[in-house]
């Protein structure tokens, strides 16, 4: 099941990347994308169903590590947003759910970054690479973290104008790009990653 789950992760990470930019598929695909990750979150979950039970039945045993316990937790928070990113991608739809289409496309946005930065985070948290503490690697680490800084600053969550473009125009307007989505990411993967070996480290 570990080979399944992480192929899982590996496609739905790539194929929220591509849902960040409208852009680069048009609104159409970009809903059909949503929907395949809708199915492959829900396989995702079922695939973990055991350790789910597991850990509810067990959290308040103190033989559950602490970090096994916060990892849960974020996995909670990451459903939740997750699951409101995809109810909000169907309350603004165009093409697959046209009929309903009530939400103002902000929500929708607002709630995908939180989930791309939510999936960051958790990806930092199971990787388990040791060459990524080499300093040259390090070194390079620093050069996206610039980058990503960088591409932080052209966010804008909440302009209007740009949102209501987008959406009418099916998707083509400028603001960041999919390379600026994955520096964005590497940021947060990256920290966390290091962040989680120096308190592991200071735990020994």
């Amino acid at each position: 099941m570990k080979k399944e789950k992480i192929i899982i992760d590996i496609i739905m990470t790539i194929l929220m990347i591509l849902l960040m930019k409208v852009g680069n598929t048009g609104l159409k695909l970009h809903e059909i994308i949503g929907i395949i990750i809708l199915i492959l979150f829900i396989t995702h979950k079922i695939l973990n169903i055991k350790f789910i039970k597991v850990i509810i039945k067990n959290f308040f045993n103190n033989k559950i590590k602490t970090r096994t316990k916060v990892l849960f937790i974020l996995d909670i928070i990451l459903f939740i947003f997750i699951s409101l990113n995809i109810v909000t991608g169907i309350l603004i739809s165009k093409y697959l759910f046209k009929n309903i289409s009530i939400l103002d496309p902000n929500i929708h946005k607002i709630f995908a970054w939180i989930s791309l930065i939510l999936i960051s985070i958790h990806i930092g948290l199971h990787l388990n690479i040791k060459y990524l503490n080499k300093p040259i690697i390090k070194v390079i680490y620093l050069i996206f973290l610039v980058l990503g800084i960088i591409s932080l600053s052209k966010l804008n969550i909440t302009d209007n104008n740009y949102m209501h473009h987008r959406y009418r125009n099916h998707g083509i307007g400028k603001e960041t790009t999919i390379y600026d989505t994955i520096y964005i990411m590497i940021i947060f993967i990256g920290g966390t990653y290091y962040l989680d070996n120096l308190i592991k480290k200071n735990g020994e």
